[in-house]
């Protein structure tokens, strides 16, 4: 049984927006868009077209949290209509400060390929603990183990999985259709791209 019982909480993310970008386009302004990664599962805010170094979203994502995954990674972009789009900076979000008072506000910073500053993202999290009990799925596997990658730097789930996990997988990729609904109104509603 997990710290919250056999409750997983719903994390949710808000990106209010970036500051301080590290221009990397030298003749436009930036288009930047913000990549957030939560154990393979992955969302994108919209483009900010003519964004700049302060681009602003207020938007708001949802993950299923899986017991003993207490980091979120994020990447913010620039949009490019010639070339691939460029990485402007990455980071890591940490996620104890949220899991143990419930919410977190703050601006986390992300670096360029070379691990220089490349400016701040920020997240407002938040708790969302739900009233639905969990459906048990398969009967109780061994836990899941966590080992590094070759660089050390992401942790790669390997071994069996156990029934909290499954069921914050099948609860995530649930709320990856709700978001991507949601992403779909305000795109209809608002007319955006």
């Amino acid at each position: 049984m997990d710290a919250y019982g056999s409750l997983m909480p719903v994390l949710e993310v808000t990106v209010h927006g970036c500051s301080n970008l590290k221009n990397i386009s030298y003749f436009t302004k930036l288009h930047p868009y913000v990549w957030l990664n939560y154990v393979g599962l992955e969302f994108r805010t919209t483009t900010h077209r003519g964004g700049g170094m302060n681009p602003k979203y207020g938007q708001k994502f949802y993950f299923r949290l899986i017991e003993d995954v207490d980091q979120l990674d994020v990447q913010v972009y620039s949009k490019s209509t010639v070339t691939s789009d460029s990485c402007i900076g990455s980071g890591r979000v940490y996620l104890g400060t949220v899991l143990s008072t419930g919410h977190d506000e703050t601006a986390w910073p992300i670096v360029d390929k070379r691990n220089r500053y490349a400016g701040e993202v920020r997240l407002t999290m938040q708790l969302l603990h739900s009233q639905i009990q969990q459906p048990r799925i398969l009967p109780s596997a061994p836990p899941s183990r966590t080992e590094s990658s070759e660089n050390g730097d992401l942790p790669i789930l390997s071994g069996a999985i156990n029934n909290a996990s499954i069921n914050s997988i099948v609860e995530n990729i649930g709320l990856f259709i709700f978001n991507k609904a949601l992403e779909y109104i305000g795109l209809k509603l608002f007319g955006r791209k």
